[in-house]
């Protein structure tokens, strides 16, 4: 709601400047820095909340194809005007997965937009899922945009971001010390494997205690 006051009180002003291109070219610029700041908030309370044991982790029958689809969503503006190459590699049919819908949403989101905006301009990003004995892995492949070894120690540290790295002013930082903490509440971890050519970072859904179907996750 703050946002659409906002954006039609800026529409406002264009309509009386004297130059349209240059109002329309900030009203884009604030409105981008509104989003990225509501985010930013978000992100920090629902950390704050996870770190506190203040949050639900209850876990119930997911659609998984939808919620990933609507994770990508997030990411797909930066990855389509950077020209990448996307690569879906997941099971057909989808698998089963019970999970707690807003915090796989939150842990996904992250990654693919994670992605999106430090995969460079051509580069390719690949979205795997695999079944293994541990539960249901899931995977974000990006090309490398310049991190070394030394780097890894530091990349789930809030705020932490490698500057040469860094192309959207709106990234925070904060989106993969999310997800670590996301992980950890599933019972899993973060996982980063450094390449030549590509960075994976990945964690596991673990198998349901009471499922014995192999079918099902939680």
């Amino acid at each position: 709601m703050k946002k659409q006051i906002l954006s039609s009180s800026l529409k406002k002003q264009i309509l009386s400047s004297k130059s349209k291109s240059l109002a329309v070219a900030s009203v884009e610029e604030i409105l981008t820095a509104h989003g990225g700041l509501e985010l930013l908030v978000q992100q920090l309370l629902l950390l704050s909340r996870l770190d506190a044991g203040n949050y639900s982790t209850d876990v119930a029958p997911i659609h998984l194809e939808q919620v990933l689809k609507s994770c990508w969503k997030r990411a797909f503006a930066i990855s389509e005007k950077k020209r990448h190459v996307i690569k879906w590699d997941v099971p057909q049919p989808f698998p089963e997965c019970n999970a707690n819908q807003l915090l796989l949403e939150a842990i996904l989101g992250n990654l693919f937009e994670n992605a999106a905006c430090y995969t460079p301009v051509e580069g390719k990003i690949t979205i795997r899922i695999r079944q293994d004995k541990r539960g249901l892995r899931f995977s974000v492949i990006n090309s490398n945009p310049g991190l070394v070894q030394s780097d890894l120690k530091r990349l789930f540290q809030p705020f932490w971001r490698k500057t040469q790295a860094v192309p959207e002013r709106n990234h925070a930082g904060i989106g993969l010390s999310l997800c670590k903490r996301i992980a950890e509440v599933f019972e899993s971890e973060m996982e980063v494997a450094l390449r030549e050519e590509d960075v994976e970072f990945g964690f596991v859904l673990p198998r349901s205690k009471t499922d014995d179907s192999g079918q099902s996750f939680s």
